[in-house]
């Protein structure tokens, strides 16, 4: 009910303040608030907080009397300042660049008038952290670096950078740490510094005559992938990655002695037949690569990276198999099933609408018909093969490139993933084979025109995953075959070297295959 003057007295004498007074209140608490405001800016700040709390407390605990005269009482002081106190004795205590301080203070006082320069001074240290990746030299620097800042400022701005460039470095590390081992030096595996890393990097550097830095600069790596241990009692030695033994620098010295000539180009191989309806070949050299998701960019059945070792070179097919190739099996009566072409031509375009079941036949008329063994490339030695020596992510080094070397789904093809960079004219379908360019080891269509089966049935991991680049067909996790390359339907993320992919047995019109061939 609403109260009448009758009852509550007159309104305009009920709780009046002398006019002096309120005033004088005012500007008390404007002062207190621009103390607290300079405080920082002081270096006895928190001494003039304590004052400037204080009279704003004297001023709080004047209680006006009805009659509109101050007189003092034992009030609480208002709870606000009481805040505001607190603050600025945490702000006064902070120590000096510590960024966990810092957000401690916000934390506990985000909504005090230092608030604001808490935020202002973390995204400065920020600034000075990728400050530090940027000037960072060599690969251990680097990755303390990236770790120090992605720990620091999980909300960064930099964060996506920062976990690209610290999987670049990591991937090098890798690469480095089995080429030490391969040396003799103990350095750690996977990617990961351990106490004895920087030590096995100074012990390699100081026989190669380099600068002692303990860090892996780009004069170190290229010194460790030119690096080749003496050959053993039994006239046996390991080969260098994808570089063949008769490109490798003499075989008795342990390191270069030209920083500047350490990584020799690999010639694309000879083509060859073994009859003219026969797949055309080439022998890639025997040797040892990194399999898997070099620059951690992919899923996780892309991992972990394993070093795979070629005792022998491989002969593999230079194209897919092409229709032309296939009809002529079928007209010697050896393959039964005639594959449709779905309306895009035969003749040079690869083979599709093929299981693996349905390769067996063909794969058995060239065995019959030269006298070798001919079957389906293992999936270390599809990858192999197409990384030709690189540790990029796509044939061509970029997305941009990787238009002239496969054909994906690009800007003319109806899917939604289609990538506007590429431009060809091969829209929704197949292409002839060898219409892109080859790779370095003269290989065409690695990447895109119709998923490759290989001969490995399905893991999710590469844990457990064989070393000798032979197929693995041991504990597969489903009842599905393994597929790698990319079609000409897909985006550029499954156009990567080492992206996989798994299906049941099936005939698709992206799937085709090429062939590996070995010494009886």
């Amino acid at each position: 009910m609403r109260e009448t003057e009758s009852e509550t007295g007159s309104p305009s004498s009920r709780g009046r303040r002398s006019p002096v007074l309120v005033l004088a209140i005012m500007l008390a608490l404007a002062s207190g608030l621009a103390a607290l405001y300079l405080l920082s800016r002081s270096p006895d700040g928190k001494e003039q907080a304590d004052r400037s709390l204080s009279q704003n407390e004297i001023v709080a605990d004047v209680e006006p009397s009805g009659d509109g005269s101050a007189q003092g009482g034992s009030a609480t002081p208002v709870p606000a300042v009481a805040r505001d106190r607190e603050a600025a004795e945490a702000w006064a205590g902070l120590p000096d660049e510590d960024v966990g301080a810092l957000r401690a203070f916000l934390a506990e006082h985000g909504e005090s008038n230092f608030a604001a320069e808490a935020q202002v001074r973390i995204r400065e240290f920020e600034r000075l952290a990728w400050d530090d990746v940027g000037a960072a030299e060599g690969v251990l620097a680097s990755l303390s670096a990236v770790e120090a800042y992605v720990s620091g400022f999980p909300d960064g701005e930099m964060q996506e950078e920062a976990h690209e460039i610290g999987s670049l470095q990591r991937a090098a590390l890798t690469e480095a740490q089995i080429r030490l081992a391969e040396a003799g030096f103990e350095a750690g595996a996977d990617g990961h510094v351990v106490p004895s890393t920087r030590q096995a990097i100074m012990d390699f550097q100081e026989k190669a005559s380099l600068n002692q830095t303990g860090d892996l600069d780009e004069a170190t790596l290229k010194a460790l992938r030119a690096f080749v241990p003496k050959t053993d009692d039994k006239g046996s030695a390991p080969v260098d990655a994808v570089i063949a033994d008769s490109l490798q620098p003499e075989a008795n010295i342990d390191v270069p002695t030209e920083v500047s000539d350490v990584q020799p180009e690999v010639p694309a191989p000879k083509p060859f037949r073994d009859c003219p309806v026969c797949p055309e070949m080439v022998r890639l050299p025997a040797g040892k690569f990194l399999m898997g998701d070099m620059l951690a960019e992919g899923d996780s059945d892309e991992a972990p990276i394993h070093l795979v070792t070629f005792e022998r070179p491989i002969a593999i097919g230079i194209y897919e198999v092409r229709f032309e190739e296939w009809d002529a099996c079928v007209a010697e009566g050896a393959c039964a099933y005639s594959p449709d072409d779905n309306g895009w031509g035969r003749r040079l375009r690869p083979v599709i609408n093929v299981t693996v079941r349905d390769t067996e036949a063909f794969l058995e008329w060239l065995t019959a018909k030269t006298g070798y063994r001919y079957r389906l490339p293992s999936e270390a030695e599809w990858e192999y093969a197409a990384r030709a020596g690189t540790f990029d992510a796509y044939s061509g080094h970029d997305l941009a490139s990787l238009c002239s070397y496969g054909n994906g789904a690009g800007a003319e093809s109806d899917y939604n993933w289609r990538n506007d960079l590429c431009s060809d004219a091969h829209a929704n379908q197949t292409a002839p084979v060898g219409s892109f360019r080859p790779n370095a080891f003269g290989l065409y269509d690695m990447m895109g025109n119709v998923w490759e089966w290989v001969g490995d049935c399905w893991h999710g991991s590469y844990s457990g995953a064989t070393s000798d680049g032979s197929a693995w067909n041991t504990e597969c996790e489903k009842n599905e075959h393994v597929l790698r390359g990319g079609a000409f339907s897909v985006d550029a993320e499954k156009l990567r070297v080492s992206y996989r992919y798994s299906f049941t047995d099936k005939r698709m019109p992206f799937f085709g295959f090429r062939v590996v061939r070995e010494e009886l």
